[in-house]
């Protein structure tokens, strides 16, 4: 009797205890409910379900408005109150799986960067070329050495395509002109049939191809990247006392480059690069020359 008197009190207490800390409806006029708070804390914004007489949830209700232990709530649409009935604070379980961090939630920034720009670039370049064995083999002014350098100027569109988050492929396609002179050397270039009284000059105009591919640092403003690739090479016109004229063909250069992307807004930003280009060096010729480049281009 003793043991059934205890447990007879202890649930009274837990009764007692959860009607102390209860909220009811007290009125409802239309979706509009007041609310009586009895040891519940009652905030405006907070959420409570709307539990009936049998102890089931019958819908929910919002607080507006907060006054000493009374509320003003609006139940939401296909909710039912009723005076009497009992409120409980609606809590939200955050379950393990979003608590852990998985490796699919981590989110790189560099994902969200628009992939393909397009625009053009301008510049100029500063190149320099050994030309051995002028003229021919066997003449009085064969076997002499010339070392030409100048400069030239380039224009080209720009296509940027992104293959990878940080790895960029970026092409060019336009015009490369090379303007070398040997000016303080001898005039010892020509032909044979001209003589060999002539300064020694290389001015070539490429119509050129440019394959690059890129690694891109940061995700800001300034974005400096380093890359490389394979530039090729047609002639357009050409003028040369240093090379013959038909020595002068499609070539290529290899490229070591590297540069900034200055992104002035979300969809534009202004391309900077320098590039050393370097020939494949042949027993009569050895060239190169570095290249600066500076441009506009639109983001998609």
């Amino acid at each position: 009797m003793k043991f059934i008197s205890l447990v007879s009190i202890l649930l009274l207490s837990f009764v007692f205890a959860d009607q102390v800390e209860a909220a009811s409806v007290a009125k409802v006029k239309g979706r509009k409910v007041l609310i009586k708070a009895e040891g519940t804390d009652l905030e405006v914004g907070s959420i409570f379900y709307i539990v009936s007489e049998n102890g089931k949830k019958r819908g929910l209700v919002k607080i507006r408005a907060v006054k000493g232990n009374k509320a003003i709530g609006v139940i939401s649409k296909k909710s039912k109150a009723l005076k009497g009935w009992t409120l409980k604070k609606r809590t939200r379980k955050v379950s393990k799986r979003r608590k852990r961090k998985r490796k699919d939630d981590e989110y790189d920034p560099r994902s969200a960067i628009k992939s393909i720009a397009v625009g053009a670039v301008g510049g100029a370049n500063i190149g320099s070329m050994t030309v051995s064995k002028i003229g021919e083999e066997g003449s009085a002014q064969g076997f002499h050495e010339a070392k030409l350098s100048g400069t030239g100027f380039s224009f080209k569109g720009l296509v940027d395509y992104k293959l990878f988050n940080a790895v960029w492929f970026r092409g060019m396609v336009g015009i490369e002109s090379l303007a070398l002179e040997d000016a303080e050397g001898p005039k010892r270039c020509g032909t044979v049939e001209t003589g060999f009284n002539k300064a020694c000059l290389v001015e070539i105009s490429y119509v050129t191809l440019d394959l690059h591919a890129r690694y891109v640092f940061g995700i800001g403003t300034l974005r400096p990247w380093v890359g490389g690739g394979i530039d090729l090479l047609f002639p357009m016109s050409s003028e040369s006392t240093a090379l013959k004229e038909d020595s002068i063909e499609t070539a290529n250069t290899f490229v070591a480059a590297g540069g900034i992307d200055y992104h002035v807004s979300p969809n534009w930003m202004i391309p900077i690069a320098a590039e050393f280009n370097f020939f494949p060096s042949s027993d009569t010729v050895a060239a190169n020359f570095i290249a600066i480049r500076l441009g506009v281009a639109y983001k998609f």
